[in-house]
């Protein structure tokens, strides 16, 4: 609900080399988190962004000394505690209904539907699960 990091943190999206696809409503949250341009960067490259390129791109909530992450952390969790707890838990579910009043058509959801099958059929997908069990690099062919 609230993201809090320290300086040592980093922040990675890892679909694209584990070789699987990624769900139609978690990449409509990263959009809405980061930005298209930065959920294609960080999805596309699967490189880490470090703790204060994710502060200032709005990913994380607050960016705290490594020493008061703790008691940072838990301050604001007593803060939250000490308020009504009924309006919270009704506020919390309204964002989360409020964040996915995005219909998709039908059309476009079976249309993500297979593209989502288009990679668990894929020769990357299968090369993917072996090296992983093979504790090795994968060698993905896009394929």
């Amino acid at each position: 609900d609230i993201a809090i990091g320290d300086p040592t943190s980093s922040f990675c999206m890892t679909p694209a080399r584990l070789g699987v696809p990624y769900n139609a409503s978690g990449l409509i949250h990263f959009i809405g988190r980061g930005g298209l341009n930065i959920a294609k960067e960080m999805f596309f490259t699967a490189s880490p962004i470090d703790a204060q390129r994710a502060a200032n791109l709005g990913l994380l909530n607050h960016l705290v000394a490594v020493d008061e992450l703790e008691s940072f952390t838990l301050a604001m969790a007593r803060q939250v505690a000490s308020l009504s707890g009924a309006a919270i838990e009704v506020i919390k579910e309204q964002f989360r209904v409020l964040t996915m009043t995005r219909p998709l058509p039908v059309e476009t959801f079976e249309r993500i539907h297979a593209l989502r099958a288009k990679v668990y059929n894929s020769h990357d997908y299968s090369e993917a699960i072996s090296a992983f069990l093979e504790k090795r690099p994968p060698q993905f062919t896009g394929n």
